[in-house]
């Protein structure tokens, strides 16, 4: 104990202290202007500015007394407790800057607080928040109760409490359990949204250890029945669990179900129960091993933008992927054993077994005897090994991958009449055509390289590549056409590059000019063997260089571009360009010519690309980017995207990465713009966004808009957003309100 006037009574065993009086023993540390302590008990009391210091517990009142024993037990009036984010060291502040010395996640006034057990206290007529805005600041919101029973960093109990805005009284419980850790179980804030129907959804959160922990969700759609689209109403549930019993291994289960009153058209049937199940896992060991999956399963074709914030975004796919992967990596290899599933899910009419009548969206099931026939890849597999040095210059490698594809029913059998019904128009007999086909595959791409100049001034590398198919292919049911074909092609080529650089400037300032020209001469043979492209055959494959261009004849074809950049000293590019020119040898005529741009700075962003097919005399794709912004929160973000029938950069490269006509470029020209803005006025931030067609009759793609407005202190902060998408079948309106109370959660979605 230090002080300004200190005695010790023996007999008494009593320590007396006043002025600046100090008292330390362990981590705990009190502060007072008088202080009684009995040496015997471990007890005292203390009175004037006493501050008790516990960890990231403080404690400030007018008088008290305490004990130093086991229990720690205190009793304090007109006190003030307050928990700290961090710690605060014992003499790192004065009594008087007890509140002011670090972050307060949790202020707490009452007239008598007690410590009952080492980490837990009983309040009573108390007021708590967890605004943090200084000593003569009113909170902004505060919650007032009769008495508490308060484990800081866990939970707090109260009763007969009134939730205040500003000190005026709003809303009154009889009690309220309030968890004070982001994991503790209890009751989370009630969410509220509004998707396809107002929905009121009220989550209950359970821990089950460190690694584990389970959300359960009961509500409702309360949506309304008219229109074109009636909206979801009934009630509502969902689970799920999440888990991360390793550093490298996390995942998460989710199950949601609903019993939709609504019919699909007013009027109509109830469309009954609906739901889906997902899973995530992740995980990879430090020999290499690992298990990726993403599976979710819907119970109807509407499900998935009925559920989805942004309905442009989950209108795009008509199918819903489930997909998982094991695989084994190293540095010279990686081997991969993958499966694939897709619920188809168009939203065209089709004729079911009931009589043949055409049925649309929701009561189109995805599972069961009467859903539409849909996709898998049941399983795959890859083996990929990176160019390796095989001796002095050269270098190899190889890919080999097999796959089989093949239709899939989720729910009864999978028969000839089924697969016809399937996919003829609504209300149209089948027209006997061919079947659809199981596919079985395997594809083989060796390739070599070799180093001519990797020395001096001037860098050469001159390569060599192949690839083979083969492909088997039987019908799904019955008899039918079994086929096989095989086909291949061999490629090859030689680069040569340089760069001239000069440094401008010294120190961090410092900037580097380089210029790198390239040239680059590739061949290929014409396509060995025949390929029988089965018309509408696995169209929900989403691989890329499935059946995406026809044959080709052989290639000569040389590219010369040059690259500009100017970098900075402490990294990153602040203007790239990139000029290119394509020259198709074989044909005597041009090819593409493109260009890109970057540059960078500190308060704005801009990029540019364009390739300009010569022999069509029009650009083939077309794309700007341009991104503003200033000190203090405020941007502008604008893009636009011209892409032609001859389809992008990735469509026109095709299998082998080669310029010319691509089978699967389809389509007019189209044109695309959005922009995008966001201005920060005092604590309120406003948000804007619009996707615009210009050149189509429906201009409008999307609106999405936001507003957040929140405390100085970031105590309190309140958002709305809501995204309008005009022109789908769904409802095309979302909106979400959130609001944030600093430690003590969300209320809203």
């Amino acid at each position: 104990m230090r002080a300004e006037l200190g005695e010790v009574a023996r007999a008494e065993s009593l320590l007396r202290g006043e002025g600046g009086v100090v008292l330390e023993s362990g981590g705990l540390l009190l502060r007072a202007d008088v202080l009684e302590y009995d040496l015997g008990a471990r007890s005292g009391s203390a009175a004037g500015n006493l501050v008790l210091v516990d960890g990231n517990i403080v404690l400030l009142a007018s008088e008290g007394s305490f004990s130093l024993g086991a229990d720690k037990q205190l009793s304090i009036r007109d006190a003030t407790l307050l928990q700290k984010r961090v710690p605060l060291a014992p003499g790192g502040f004065a009594a008087m800057d007890a509140r002011a010395a670090g972050d307060n996640d949790l202020v707490l006034k009452a007239e008598e607080i007690e410590r009952i057990a080492r980490s837990r206290f009983v309040a009573k007529r108390l007021e708590m928040t967890s605004c943090d805005c200084g000593e003569d600041c009113k909170p902004d919101w505060s919650l007032r109760a009769s008495s508490a029973d308060i484990k800081p960093g866990e939970r707090a109990i109260l009763r007969w409490p009134t939730f205040r805005v500003k000190g005026v009284p709003v809303l009154a419980f009889p009690a309220l359990y309030l968890p004070l850790s982001d994991r503790r179980s209890g009751l989370l804030m009630p969410q509220l949204s509004f998707k396809n129907g107002l929905g009121i959804d009220q989550p209950l959160f359970i821990t089950l250890g460190e690694s584990y922990d389970l959300t359960l969700m009961l509500g409702a759609r309360l949506g309304s029945e008219g229109g074109d689209r009636p909206q979801m109403r009934g009630p509502r549930g969902s689970v799920e669990l999440r888990y991360a019993p390793a550093e490298s291994t996390s995942g998460q289960l989710f199950v949601a179900a609903m019993n939709d009153r609504h019919g699909q058209v007013a009027g109509g049937e109830p469309r009954g129960w609906r739901g889906e199940l997902g899973w995530r896992h992740g995980t990879e060991t430090k020999s290499g091993l690992g298990l990726r999956a993403d599976a979710r399963f819907v119970s109807d074709a509407y499900y998935v933008t009925d559920e989805a914030a942004d309905v442009l975004g989950a209108s795009v796919l008509p199918y819903v992927r489930s997909q998982a992967h094991a695989f084994w990596r190293s540095d010279w290899a990686l081997l991969s054993l993958s499966t694939s599933w897709y619920q188809e899910r168009s939203d065209r009419p089709w004729t079911s077994e009931k009589g043949g009548v055409p049925r649309f969206g929701a009561e189109r099931r995805l599972f069961g005897a009467d859903s539409p026939v849909g996709f898998q890849r049941p399983l795959a597999l890859r083996f990929e090994v990176p160019q390796l040095r095989l001796f002095g210059p050269l270098r190899g490698g190889v890919e080999v991958a097999a796959a089989h594809y093949r239709p899939v029913a989720l729910g009864g059998e999978l028969t000839a009449e089924r697969l016809q019904r399937s996919l003829a128009p609504a209300g149209q007999a089948s027209t006997g055509a061919a079947l659809p086909l199981t596919l079985s595959r395997l594809d083989v791409r060796p390739s070599l390289a070799l180093t001519l100049l990797g020395r001096g001034p001037v860098r050469a590398e001159a390569y060599a590549a192949a690839r083979g198919d083969l492909s088997a292919y039987a019908p799904v049911v019955g008899e039918g056409p079994r086929f096989s074909e095989l086909w291949g092609r061999a490629t090859a080529g030689v680069w040569a590059g340089t760069e001239l650089s000069r440094v401008y400037g010294q120190g961090d300032e410092a900037l580097r000019h380089s210029i790198a020209p390239r040239l680059e001469l590739r061949a290929s043979t014409p396509e060995l063997g025949e390929r029988n492209e089965v018309e509408g055959f696995l169209a929900a494959v989403d691989e890329y260089d499935l059946y995406q261009r026809a044959a080709d004849p052989a290639l000569l074809q040389g590219i010369a571009s040059v690259t500009t950049r100017l970098t900075r000293k402490s990294g990153g590019d602040l203007l790239r360009l990139e000029l290119g020119q394509g020259i198709d040898f074989g044909a005597g005529t041009l090819g593409d010519s493109f260009g890109r741009i970057s540059v960078g700075t500190r308060y704005a962003t801009m990029g540019a690309g364009a390739r300009f097919d010569v022999e069509a005399n029009e650009f083939a794709a077309v794309g700007a980017r341009l991104g503003l912004r200033d000190g203090r929160g405020d941007t502008l973000s604008l893009t636009y995207d011209r892409l032609s029938a001859n389809g992008t950069d990735r469509m026109r490269a095709g299998l082998d990465d080669l310029f010319g006509p691509a089978a699967a470029a389809q389509g007019r020209s189209f044109d695309q713009i959005g922009i995008d803005a966001g201005i920060r006025l005092w604590n309120m931030t406003l948000r804007y966004g619009v996707r615009l067609l210009p050149t189509a009759e429906e201009k409008v793609l999307q609106h999405v808009g936001a507003v957040s407005i929140g405390s100085a202190c970031d105590c309190w902060k309140l958002s709305a957003s809501m995204t309008y998408s005009p022109n789908v079948l769904t409802s095309p309106a979302r909106f979400f309100l959130t609001l944030d109370l600093k430690n003590l959660g969300s209320f809203g979605n």
